[in-house]
């Protein structure tokens, strides 16, 4: 593939405020690429919890007092969470809004939230509350004071709108990195598989401990980011016995509900929810063992150098 036709960079931070990776090859990558930057600004202004004119935010700011109209892209993108909130009795839920609320605003204190003020906001923490017209794009939550956040699932819904569009103009190459929701389109101009880090929380920082060799797929990890996963039924940050789960699917928004899910189920109820998905996945307990499924283990490896210094290798 001629080099005049290869395109790599960043772009600004866009939804959920994590900057967009991007190597794309192809002759038509550069139409590609000012496409992608405009599809993902609307994404961003149609359901990032940050802005205050984002329908999301508009959602939250009449809960207990009616629906809103939503777009096309927000209503599948809440629909989506809500069954994958149903599939998890809870566990994935995107009414979690007003915990992280809390746990902002303490860790700008360097404080943890009160028990006492936490267990009552947890009485808004309903998935169920949630209410989706059957005949229009419009949102409604029961009570005042609930509130959405998508920020287990908008990612990978990005990265899949991202696929569309780089398929769209004929990119057979190329690889997308939306805040950690990888997206392989392809392989390497020259064949090869592309290097995907798979990273994990160690010692207060995050570490790259193996490397992944993937090609049209969407990879994503849940564990691996800059705050702590809060856990839905206690509104402290989860201790279900894994530090990190990465999902290899072919769409990044299952990859990424069903990456979040497994971290708050455990270890064994993971295993049942990535063989129900029929997804792959690696998974590291908070005791450092390892596990990848089977059609993981020819492709990934651990990084030497970057492993993790207690890690044992599950069968």
């Amino acid at each position: 593939m001629a080099s005049e036709h290869a395109l790599t960079g960043i772009l600004p931070p866009s939804v959920l405020a994590y900057p967009t990776q991007f190597h794309a090859y192809g002759k038509d990558s550069q139409a590609a690429m000012r496409e992608v930057t405009e599809r993902v600004r609307v994404i961003d202004e149609h359901m990032s919890s940050y802005r205050k004119d984002s329908e999301i935010s508009a959602v939250n700011r009449a809960a207990g007092h009616g629906a809103v109209d939503v777009s096309a892209d927000t209503f599948f993108v809440i629909k989506r969470a809500l069954q994958y909130a149903e599939e998890t009795s809870g566990c994935m839920d995107i009414t979690i809004a007003p915990i992280l609320r809390l746990w902002n605003e303490a860790e700008r204190h360097n404080e943890v939230p009160d028990n006492r003020l936490l267990g009552q906001t947890l009485r808004l923490v309903n998935y169920k509350d949630v209410l989706l017209s059957t005949g229009r794009f419009q949102v409604r939550l029961n009570y005042e004071g609930q509130a959405i956040d998508l920020g287990s699932v908008v990612k990978g819904y990005a990265a899949d709108e991202v696929r569309k569009i780089l398929h769209k103009h004929g990119v057979q190459s190329a690889l997308i990195d939306l805040g950690g929701s990888v997206v392989a389109l392809g392989s390497r101009p020259n064949g090869q598989l592309w290097d995907i880090p798979i990273r994990c929380p160690q010692d207060g920082a995050t570490q790259i401990f193996g490397t992944l060799k993937a090609s049209e797929c969407s990879v994503v990890t849940a564990g691996a980011g800059r705050r702590p996963v809060i856990d839905t039924k206690s509104g402290h940050p989860v201790e279900s016995g894994l530090r990190s789960v990465t999902v290899v699917a072919e769409s990044a928004v299952d990859a990424e509900a069903i990456a979040f899910s497994a971290l708050l189920l455990g270890p064994e109820q993971s295993k049942n929810l990535v063989e129900d998905k029929g997804v792959e996945a690696i998974m590291v307990t908070e005791q450092g063992m390892v596990s990848v499924t089977d059609g993981l283990k020819s492709t990934f490896s651990l990084t030497k150098g970057h492993a993790l210094p207690d890690h044992r290798q599950l069968p």
